[in-house]
């Protein structure tokens, strides 16, 4: 990569309305997920799912459908004064949704998801764990 390449990578991690999506794939290859509005960059996202490492906890995620953010209880601890605790809902790992509405999305395949304004779309597969998908690697992988 080029050094300016990188620059446009950093700038763009810092931006903190990086939307995204939180998904499942189904049995049936199908993909139900939940639009998430803030922090959704990789190195935010990629740490967050240290917390997230199995089905049944990326259920109980994308089960409150699109949220503004999921944070942690030391991020909550730190950031109290910006969040009406109705606001907020706690999952069964200590890790809080913000703004949780209505139900899970369902998509026939990974590229649909992107229809939706996304930048990156994290997707949990009981074989390979989550994968990130980049909204600009789509043509290079086929989609």
């Amino acid at each position: 990569r080029r050094s300016s390449d990188l620059s446009i990578k950093t700038q763009k991690e810092n931006n903190m309305s990086t939307r995204s999506m939180i998904a499942i794939k189904q049995e049936d290859g199908t993909i139900k997920g939940m639009w998430k509005h803030w922090d959704g960059y990789p190195s935010y996202m990629c740490e967050m799912f240290y917390s997230f490492q199995s089905r049944e906890l990326a259920e109980e995620l994308v089960k409150f459908g699109d949220c503004e953010s999921v944070f942690s209880e030391e991020y909550l601890q730190t950031h109290l004064d910006n969040f009406d605790e109705s606001e907020l809902t706690r999952l069964s790992n200590g890790y809080y949704i913000h703004y949780g509405q209505g139900e899970p999305r369902v998509y026939a395949n990974c590229k649909d998801c992107f229809q939706e304004d996304i930048e990156y779309l994290y997707v949990w597969d009981d074989y390979s764990g989550w994968v990130v998908i980049d909204s600009g690697a789509l043509e290079l992988l086929g989609c």
